[in-house]
C-alpha cells in the first residue's frame, strides 16, 4: 500500500511543481504577486516529492504518519484558498491528489513497522 501511496505523492509534486511553474511564469509576464506563490507551491512540491520518495523506501508508521498529516494540512490550505476564489483546474488535481496520497498513507501506517 505505501507504494501506491508513494506513486500518489510523487505525481501530485509533479502537478504541484508544474502548477507553481506556470504561476512563476504568470508573474514574469504579469508582474504581479504571483511569484510569491509561486515560490510557496514550489517548497510545498519539494516537500511533497519527499514524502512520496519516503513512501517507496520500505517507511515506517511515523513518516507515514507525518506524510499523513502533511496530507491534512494541504488539504486544509486548499479549502481556504478556495473559499478565497481560487478556480484553477490543475489547483483541484493537486487538491484531490494530496487528499488520495494521504489517504493512502494513512491506510498503508497500520501494515508498516514502528
Amino acid at each position: 500500500m505505501s507504494t501506491f501511496a508513494g506513486i500518489a505523492w510523487l505525481l501530485t509534486a509533479a502537478a504541484m511543481g508544474y502548477l507553481a511553474f506556470e504561476q512563476w511564469s504568470l508573474a514574469a509576464l504579469l508582474g504581479s504577486d504571483l511569484a510569491t506563490t509561486a515560490l510557496f507551491n514550489g517548497a510545498a512540491a519539494a516537500i511533497t516529492a519527499y514524502f512520496g520518495a519516503r513512501c517507496l523506501q520500505r517507511p515506517r508508521r511515523r513518516s507515514l504518519t507525518n506524510a499523513s498529516w502533511w496530507a491534512g494540512l494541504n488539504v486544509l490550505w486548499g479549502v481556504v484558498q478556495i473559499a478565497n476564489g481560487v478556480t484553477n483546474g490543475l489547483f483541484f488535481l493537486v487538491l484531490v491528489g494530496t487528499a488520495v496520497a494521504g489517504i493512502l498513507s494513512f491506510v498503508a501506517r497500520e501494515q508498516a513497522p514502528t
